[in-house]
């Protein structure tokens, strides 16, 4: 079958309304474009790069990062794919493994991917955020979110069997939520979380983002 020449659905969508979701990604992580001005910035599991595409029209630069991206082929020919990345840096890489020196990036990015998605077990988790770490700068700092990790990530059940028949949907969604901190912390005492203002996120309960720091004096 002769792929596709056309764009994905998210790319035949009118600028403002690429421009709207944008905005929406830089609020889930606690962002405004000023805070990634005439900085060096990663954003991992990226997918086309909309961020990157937008940013670049705000006189931002954003190297765009994400493992999958040829995954799409099925949708547009090889050849369109690099059309819709033409004008911003795009590497094809895991969020374990990110093919740049140490001390790279002043902020690192990460919505709705690695490493609260895509990943399978707590090691996994460590070795995105140990990696993220490491390309950090000091005195950077990885926003990710929003939400929390899957239940089938941890290591130990996170619920008794009576609580998993007596807790409601938002204790459950409490208890998640909590260990998935606590994972966090014990991955790295940097991590701290905090609460989403969009609306629309409270009401799927995906109430948090989360800020890896890397200390300027690296301790």
């Amino acid at each position: 079958m002769k792929k596709l020449e056309t764009k994905p659905a998210i790319e035949q969508k009118p600028d403002h309304e690429k421009k709207e979701r944008v905005k929406f990604i830089l609020g889930d992580l606690g962002l405004k474009w000023d805070d990634l001005r005439g900085k060096r910035v990663l954003d991992i599991g990226s997918g086309l790069a909309q961020l990157a595409r937008v940013a670049n029209r705000e006189g931002i630069s954003i190297i765009s990062s994400d493992p999958y991206l040829w995954g799409h082929e099925k949708e547009v020919s090889k050849e369109g794919l690099k059309k819709l990345t033409e004008g911003v840096p795009f590497v094809k890489a895991s969020a374990d493994l990110l093919p740049f020196p140490s001390e790279t990036f002043d902020v690192a990015t990460s919505h709705a991917a690695p490493p609260l998605v895509g990943v399978n077990t707590e090691a996994d988790v460590g070795l995105v955020i140990d990696e993220v770490y490491r390309v950090l700068k000091n005195g950077g700092e990885f926003r990710f979110g929003p939400g929390y990790l899957p239940t089938y990530v941890f290591d130990k059940e996170i619920f008794t069997s009576e609580e998993g028949d007596t807790f409601t949907a938002e204790q459950r969604k409490v208890r998640i939520a909590d260990k998935t901190l606590e994972l966090f912390k014990n991955i790295s005492p940097h991590i701290t979380r905090h609460k989403i203002e969009s609306e629309i996120d409270r009401n799927f309960g995906r109430l948090y983002y989360y800020i890896l720091h890397k200390p300027y004096d690296n301790k």
